[in-house]
């Protein structure tokens, strides 16, 4: 059974089966070979369907073998807590645990997850710019999603906002499911389109009702994706107003790309996009669409995929050029109450509730002015878009052991510098 989902019921590179894994995300053959090569290996060891023995026993106290042992382990510990916990990312949180043990930059690696606190405010910020909570009618759009953190988190959102409303238990549930299937159209698409093929190419009768059945669903489908392009085309959005230059900001055009007119664009980015060095591309991205607010993050918000860039938030309304006589909210959230405990990474002090909901409050403006943290400004397209260029420093809390500190870690840096070991 294991192998036949896993390769299918026919040959492995065989195009016309459609039951192994491989049809499911069109796997290419080099992956295929190296893939079967190691579960042949996992597969041939007899061990997994045998009783479990010796001291480890206590682990395998559910099933007749060591593989139904473990396959009932991972429905117990992992599906019914995502039946229970749907925020969770499970992928995020595996990498998450794996990247405390691995050396170097994951940034290098290709892995750098969003902490969950992070994902759950661009929710708030979202639903504070957008006016509305996050429903079955909110469209969100993720264009470079990872393990999902962002969609994870939204999606968590927008069930806990329709369970929290006075109506049935099946009528919560049909909205869920609907703000479900309203983000996979696309790809609803793709796989219709797979199954007609694959059905047309078998060599046995095949049901032609069937395939016209399908047809008529890619038929439906397109007609949405087409309308949706003709909309694009009339509202003028079909433009990407970037093509080179910083990777990051080339990132933001091309989400907003895909956002309709006035839609909310929010993106966590290294602080140098929002100085000095993008102000050339930032200025060409305000000719078309509006910046609404931007906040410095915590230097260790990344920490726990051991990167220490310095971060800022930047929110955006799609299509609609910035205009310099509104005022742009410009913020230093520097502390989110997170401390790194040793071996098991950054976690909430038990502050983070309470930041997160005064942050909201520096947002919509109910918060005491406080022109140390944050500021509102009308600023131009190439004017510096953080929030250190406009804030007031407290020179109250600083003490000589700071200058000392900064010294001594500049002392540091410049030895390094000169004698070649910033590299290593």
């Amino acid at each position: 059974m294991l192998k036949a989902a896993l390769y299918g019921d026919g040959n492995e590179y065989d195009p016309d089966y459609v039951r192994g894994i491989w049809d499911i995300d069109e796997i290419p053959k080099g992956k295929r070979t190296s893939l079967k090569r190691f579960y042949d290996g996992l597969l041939s060891k007899t061990e997994l369907s045998e009783f479990p023995k010796g001291k480890d026993v206590k682990y395998f106290i559910d099933g007749d073998t060591v593989l139904s042992c473990c396959i009932y382990s991972l429905y117990e510990n992992v599906i019914e807590v995502l039946e229970k916990y749907s925020g969770i990312d499970v992928m995020g949180e595996f990498y998450t645990t794996f990247l405390r043990f691995t050396k170097g930059n994951a940034k290098e690696k290709g892995i750098v997850l969003t902490p969950k606190h992070i994902t759950d405010l661009f929710c708030d910020i979202a639903e504070y710019y957008s006016d509305k909570k996050l429903d079955e009618t909110t469209k969100i759009i993720d264009i470079c999603c990872g393990s999902g953190a962002f969609l994870i988190s939204a999606l968590d959102r927008i069930k806990r906002n329709i369970y929290s409303e006075t109506i049935s238990e099946s009528e919560k549930s049909l909205r869920y499911a609907t703000a479900q299937r309203n983000s996979l159209i696309e790809d609803k698409i793709s796989k219709l389109t797979k199954q007609s093929k694959d059905l047309k190419k078998k060599d046995a009768v095949y049901n032609k009702s069937e395939i016209a059945n399908i047809e008529k669903e890619i038929t439906k489908f397109s007609k949405q994706i087409e309308d949706l392009n003709e909309y694009l085309v009339k509202n003028g959005l079909e433009e990407v107003i970037i093509q080179k230059g910083q990777d990051e900001l080339d990132f933001i055009a091309s989400m907003l790309h895909y956002l309709k007119v006035g839609g909310i664009g929010i993106a966590i980015i290294p602080m140098s996009c929002a100085g000095n060095s993008g102000a050339k591309l930032r200025a060409k991205l305000l000719q078309h669409h509006t910046l609404l607010a931007c906040m410095s993050m915590p230097s260790q918000v990344f920490f726990d995929s051991h990167v220490g860039a310095n971060t800022c938030i930047i929110v955006l309304k799609a299509h609609i050029p910035h205009d310099s006589k509104k005022a742009t909210f410009l913020g230093r959230w520097k502390d989110d109450g997170f401390i790194v405990i040793p071996h098991n990474g950054r976690k909430d002090s038990g502050k983070w509730d309470s930041i997160r909901r005064e942050w909201i409050e520096q947002l919509d403006g109910t918060a005491p002015s406080n022109d140390v943290v944050f500021v509102r400004r009308k600023i131009r397209p190439t004017d510096e878009a953080l929030a250190e260029a406009y804030t007031k420093t407290d020179y109250s809390q600083l003490k000589n052991s700071d200058f000392e500190k900064t010294l001594k870690k500049f002392s540091l840096y410049k030895f390094m510098d000169e004698h070649g070991l910033l590299e290593d």
